[in-house]
């Protein structure tokens, strides 16, 4: 990624476009990606301001590290914790649970590619459950988490 490009997408995360934090990995992938669809389409070689925003905002409502990421950097993190109506479906015999009444550290257990982990309940974005599994607070889809002996 040239220096210009990545100061576009500092300026968009982090309101600097001279901040010298990385720009997560996720991102420049997707970004890597766009760049060659672009040269592929004869826009050029440069991906412009409004190009590396549609970019970002792609990331930040696609992924999981754009999502978290745009919740503890950004006003509109919110936004993008909307869990779709497949994400929403429960596991076959799971019980409804109501997140925004559960009190914080009730132990829950996640399921992420096939495997289960133990961890605690600590709030509610969205469609996205907030886990801390081992002192790493993590955010799930509600089909994702069960509570603990349920």
């Amino acid at each position: 990624m040239d220096p210009m490009t990545a100061s576009y997408y500092r300026a968009i995360l982090f309101r600097d476009s001279q901040d010298s934090r990385p720009i997560p990995p996720t991102l420049v992938l997707l970004h890597a990606w766009a760049f060659k669809r672009f040269q592929a389409m004869g826009a050029g070689s440069i991906i412009s301001k409004q190009a590396a925003l549609c970019v970002a905002t792609t990331w930040m409502s696609s992924t999981n590290e754009g999502r978290a990421f745009a919740i503890e950097h950004t006003t509109i993190g919110e936004l993008f914790c909307v869990a779709t109506e497949e994400e929403a479906v429960l596991p076959a015999g799971s019980a409804v649970v109501d997140w925004d009444s559960l009190a914080p550290e009730t132990k829950v257990f996640v399921t992420v590619n096939k495997k289960t982990h133990t961890g605690e309940f600590m709030g509610r974005r969205g469609g996205w459950i907030d886990v801390r599994i081992g002192g790493d607070e993590k955010q799930y889809r509600a089909n994702q988490v069960q509570l603990a002996g349920a």
